[in-house]
């Protein structure tokens, strides 16, 4: 039976490699100040290859796509595949799972990862999102539960 992670984390693989450039990979490490060596991907072609893959080979739930993310980044051999990884949790099909139980597995990006030379390429509404997610609390003053940084009397949440 086929292993629809490993085959999406074969596919990107096979098509970063397929789109390298070698001219450019030691440059863009250098820039980069990486000891993880670069494929010399480009952003644009690097973001049209993940959308690619992830729009033919949609994972079934959320512990695929988790798992996913976690055997691209974790295995990692090149710094594309990173990105990749990282494209793999702003990936439309899986906005759903942007919430709370998120968390732990963006812990883990950061942890693992020279997170200061990845932070560009982090979704800017990763943790946003998380919170929206979250049920609205209450303010004790007016009883309002917007998602706002002042609650409906004005005082700061």
């Amino acid at each position: 039976m086929p292993d629809p992670v490993s085959d999406l984390v074969r596919l990107v693989r096979e098509r970063l490699a397929a789109a390298a450039d070698p001219a450019r990979a030691e440059p863009m490490r250098a820039y980069m100040k990486s000891a993880m060596p670069c494929r010399g991907v480009t952003s644009v072609p690097l973001r049209a290859l993940c959308r690619a893959a992830y729009d033919e080979h949609r994972l079934p739930d959320r512990d695929a796509w988790e798992s996913a993310v976690r055997e691209l980044w974790d295995g990692a051999t090149y710094r594309e595949e990173r990105y990749a990884a990282l494209a793999l949790t702003r990936h439309r099909h899986y906005r759903a799972f942007q919430d709370p139980a998120t968390l732990a597995l963006y812990r883990h990006l950061v942890v693992s990862g020279s997170w200061w030379t990845s932070s560009t390429r982090w979704p800017a509404t990763t943790s946003v999102t998380c919170s929206w997610r979250t049920p609205p609390r209450s303010h004790r003053c007016c009883g309002t539960g917007r998602s706002t940084t002042t609650c409906g009397c004005g005082a700061p949440r």
